[in-house]
């Protein structure tokens, strides 16, 4: 008897997360836009952009003990 609970139990569990599932799955938009890309560019280091190739020092560290 103990058992059957335990198993309806469960089961009434993963029905709930699979209702929970399928409402999510279904409102969700799936087109990717583009228009982030867009507006943000990273053009890195070329020698069509090459201001973009100033490099700054990661430490800053200099030993004054010389």
């Amino acid at each position: 008897m103990a058992t059957l609970k335990t198993i309806s139990v469960l089961y009434l569990v993963l029905s709930i997360i699979l209702v929970f599932e399928g409402i999510t799955i279904s409102t969700e938009d799936n087109v990717i836009s583009y228009d982030a890309m867009r507006a943000n560019h990273a053009w890195g280091c070329s020698p069509k952009y090459p201001q973009f190739c100033n490099k700054t020092q990661a430490n800053p560290y200099t030993n004054s003990k010389v």
